[in-house]
């Protein structure tokens, strides 16, 4: 059995300190500041990002995968202690063309790349995400209208969770 690689070890280390623990940092800070003007009456909301990756295991993505799961649950305690004065919730979303990955999936003509198109049919509406379309969800998450909702989160992935084909 070949030994795994120390680098990837501490890369993997990294990636998930970078990512769970800076949440817990941000979710605390929140806290701080909500916790002396937040009542039953008066809820507040965190709202966390976490991703698809957070529910299914993909290949050469252990770190993240692993990193957004421990979010899905962070959230879930978080939203048990801080009962009934503060809700959290998080949003897992799929592929999202962004600013940050947009040269991945459109060319210099506006096209899409061919790893625009191999991710679309991984989902059933054969197409990736906008940030706009991300947006709707989250803004209702944070609304009084979602206020009964606690500790859960809501998949945005153009059906990339369910089989689509």
């Amino acid at each position: 059995m070949t030994a795994f690689p120390t680098s990837r070890i501490v890369a993997q280390a990294a990636t998930l300190h970078f990512l769970v623990d800076g949440m817990c940092l941000c979710i605390m800070e929140a806290l701080k500041r909500m916790k002396d003007t937040k009542t039953k009456d008066n809820t507040g909301v965190i709202l966390c990002t976490a991703s698809t990756n957070g529910m299914e295991g993909h290949p050469f993505y252990t770190d993240y995968n692993a990193s957004k799961a421990a979010i899905i649950n962070l959230v879930r305690s978080v939203a048990l202690e801080h009962a009934p004065w503060i809700r959290c919730n998080c949003i897992c979303p799929g592929y999202v063309v962004t600013p940050l990955n947009e040269k991945f999936f459109i060319d210099e003509q506006g096209n899409e790349t061919d790893y625009y198109r191999q991710q679309s049919k991984a989902t059933s509406v054969r197409r990736l995400g906008t940030i706009e379309e991300i947006a709707g969800p989250v803004l209702a998450m944070c609304s009084d209208s979602f206020g009964y909702m606690t500790g859960t989160y809501i998949l945005c992935d153009g059906g990339q969770s369910i089989p689509a084909e």
